[in-house]
């Protein structure tokens, strides 16, 4: 089979979150499976803008030159390149759909009859619409994305969470859908890590909690604060380590909290891109107390997974979708707040941050977290899961 991915990011954009590493390593699964697999992309990440084809992983990646539109990519040399190469392949998986670089790539190939795949990555719910450029999102979603949508072959979701609020949203019944959860390279974090990065941050002590992410408003991260300046009242041996590529202005806004909470001493901020195989990363959360991931929505949760292998206590919203996972093998800690006000979600998550100071629960989390990585994430069987609902219709 001949497969094309089509993505807005990938490799080495690493700032661009979770699905850049999630599609490499699907696309590398795909390929060693037997499988003919190219990437379309934008040049975000790269040194140069110039438009270019590249081996990666032993697959072709081609890196289309790019502007933005509200953070959107759109792409014209991508566009073109795909209506002429529209034929060379068998499906395509369009990864996202909000950037202009996949809801246009949809509909040509909608327009000519071709086997799409949409694979949304829990950006189409009423939550996260309603919340950020909603009137440009219900726009672009009735006027391009719903006949998009009613003309694909089919569409793969990360976790039954993510599938469900999709299907509330946009009402669409009787389609070819599978779950299929991200692959992951879980050995990474398996192995003792060491890095100087890690050493300079002071934090050898290990009584920290972390959120290791995009920082951006989705994550709810002043929660996190919130609740902690509380915690850290009872336990002031421990500190607060936030660490990712953010905005400048959300990150302003996270230190003012912590500062007028005042626990600002007790905060770390690790405001840059951290790269998904870096030292640092990997000390980061091997080191951790807990890893905390307090958003009001997470279509998978990748970096909760890299906390489970690293053998990190985590505690989650139940907006992130692999809650039911977590739950499933009790690896952790899951509080409501995903529908709740500051305060309250805070006190829930206050609550779960105290569980995990007791040793017989931070032994039984950590010993389940590790069975639920191996259990779960075998990149093998996941890339033929998707393949399979490729072929399927």
């Amino acid at each position: 089979m001949k497969i094309l991915h089509i993505t807005p990011a990938y490799h080495p954009a690493i700032q661009w979150g979770g699905p850049v590493v999630s599609v490499r390593i699907l696309a590398k699964e795909q390929k060693k499976l037997g499988h003919s697999v190219e990437v379309y992309t934008t040049t975000l990440g790269l040194s140069s803008r110039k438009t270019q084809s590249v081996e990666v992983d032993g697959l072709t990646v081609h890196y289309f030159d790019f502007f933005t539109i509200k953070r959107w990519f759109v792409s014209f040399p991508l566009l073109r390149a795909l209506w002429k190469n529209r034929d060379t392949f068998d499906v395509f998986d369009i990864h996202l759909v909000w950037d202009p670089v996949c809801w246009m790539s949809g509909l040509i190939l909608a327009m000519t009859g071709k086997k799409i795949v949409i694979s949304p990555h829990g950006t189409v719910e009423k939550t996260l619409i309603d919340r950020r450029s909603k009137n440009l999102k219900l726009f672009v979603y009735y006027v391009f994305l719903r006949p998009m949508f009613k003309r694909v072959a089919g569409f793969r979701f990360t976790a039954p969470d993510e599938r469900d609020k999709f299907f509330q949203f946009t009402g669409l019944e009787a389609v070819h859908q599978a779950v299929v959860i991200n692959p992951f390279k879980r050995e990474l974090f398996e192995s003792p890590a060491q890095s100087e990065e890690f050493d300079e941050l002071g934090l050898e002590h290990r009584r920290y909690f972390l959120c290791l992410s995009r920082v951006n408003w989705k994550k709810r991260l002043e929660i996190f604060i919130d609740a902690f300046s509380l915690f850290v009242k009872r336990y002031p041996e421990h500190k607060l380590v936030i660490a990712g590529a953010t905005d400048e202005e959300y990150g302003y806004f996270l230190k003012k909290r912590a500062e007028e909470a005042g626990i600002f001493d007790h905060c770390v901020f690790v405001f840059r891109p951290i790269p998904g195989d870096s030292p640092l990363k990997v000390a980061l959360f091997q080191n951790a107390y807990a890893f905390v991931l307090p958003s009001f929505s997470e279509n998978f949760g990748f970096v909760a997974v890299e906390a489970l292998a690293s053998g990190t206590p985590l505690i989650v919203s139940d907006g992130v979708a692999i809650k039911d996972l977590i739950t499933k093998y009790g690896a952790g800690c899951v509080f409501k707040g995903s529908n709740l006000d500051d305060r309250e979600a805070g006190n829930n998550l206050l609550q779960e941050m105290e569980k995990v100071v007791v040793p017989r629960h931070r032994e039984k989390m950590i010993a389940n977290g590790k069975l639920l990585v191996k259990a779960e994430f075998d990149n093998a069987r996941i890339a033929q899961q998707v393949i399979d609902l490729y072929q399927g219709n």
